[in-house]
This record gives C-alpha cells, structure tokens and sequence, in this order.
C-alpha cells in the first residue's frame, strides 16, 4: 500500500471552529507514548483523501515544526450529520515495525465469468485485516471464477497478500452463487381451458333446430 503524504500545521486549543471557517480541519496525533498533538489540515485533502477510501498509512509533515514527519492511521472522522463537513480527525501514530489492525475492501476478480443462469451474492464487503504498515493492501482481492452454482467462500477461503492476517469469524460467507430461479408458468384457469368445449356444444345446439 502506497503511503499517503499530508501537510499539517500545529494549532491551539479551543481555535476549532475559527479554523473551520478559515477552510482547515481540527485534527490531533496521538499514540505510542507520546503527548497528543493538536494540528490542523486543509479541508479539500482530506476531503480527497477520504473520498479516496484509504486505508493505510499516511505521513503528515507538520509544516511549522521543524518539517518532521508522523507515521500515521486515521482513527476516527466526525462529520457533520446534515452536511457531512468533516468537524475533526483522530491519527494514531504507527511504527512500521509493528503490526496494526485495520479495515479493508474486499474486491472480486473472475466475476464476468459468472454462468449464465446463476447470479453472485456478496456477503462480505470488508475484512478486518493485521500486518505491518507497510504491507497493508488496498483491497483484498478474492477470485470468483472457478465458482459452479451453489459453491460459496468463507473467510477462511481467501488468500491475503503475504505477511496479512484477515481477523474476521474464518466460517463468514464472503460471496456465493446462486442459481436464478425462473417463475413457474401458471396453468391456464378452469374457465379458459372449457370455454372450446362451451363453444362445440352451442354449435351443435344450433345444427339441432
């Protein structure tokens, strides 16, 4: 997984909603021992970078202090809930040296060559995965093409890249296939299958007068 690169500034305390208004987003680093560090971020690349769905580690510079960077992961996003601005953002510090936890996708490969008459049932669209920093994927990729109608995968089935352990229950269902039942044709009601049978009895009524 590729790391992401940010700029940060320091801040001050009790300066959230000025800075808000001035286009940056509150932020704060804590983690590993160390004291918490109040910073603050441009709004429009954080915007990106969620809209992004990244999931591993991002290095902020904070810009005023020296040009040091931080190993970081995000923790958590508040955002609005009627305009979904993004209000603050929790990084934990990483090392990448040691194993962390995270969410990823999980993404499907093989799946254009689903039988005709059968259709994929996703399940499972992330797994919790642990490894090191530097390892983390983007997605975790699972292979769906060898799939005959009725099979299924489970976690336990999926094959992480090296040095990754998916956490979630081994015996999940990530996806199935499943074959696409076609409705039953209705039979013909009473009324319509003895309406020939009415239609020669007047006929011979009629030849009788």
């Amino acid at each position: 997984m590729q790391t992401i690169q940010l700029q940060a500034q320091r801040r001050k305390a009790g300066k959230a909603k000025q800075l808000r208004r001035a286009g940056l987003v509150p932020a704060i680093i804590y983690g590993r021992d160390q004291e918490p560090e109040p910073i603050a971020l441009a709004a429009p690349q954080m915007v990106r970078l969620l809209n992004s769905g990244a999931h591993g580690v991002i290095q902020i510079t904070v810009e005023d202090d020296g040009g040091r960077a931080e190993n970081v992961m995000i923790r958590d996003v508040q955002q609005d809930p009627v305009r979904g601005d993004i209000i603050h953002v929790d990084f934990l510090r990483v090392s990448m040296t040691d194993k962390v936890q995270t969410t990823v996708p999980v993404t499907l490969a093989g799946d254009d060559k689903v039988p005709s008459g059968a259709v994929l049932q996703q399940l499972l669209y992330e797994v919790d995965v642990e490894g090191l920093p530097g390892d983390l994927p983007e997605a975790v990729t699972v292979d769906v093409s060898g799939l005959a109608v009725g099979d299924s995968i489970t976690v336990a089935n999926m094959a992480p890249p090296q040095g990754i352990t998916v956490l979630n229950d081994p015996e999940q269902v990530v996806v199935q296939l499943v074959e696409i039942h076609q409705p039953a044709e209705e039979p013909a009601a009473e009324g319509e299958e003895a309406a020939p049978e009415a239609e020669a009895d007047q006929q011979d009524d009629g030849g009788q007068d």
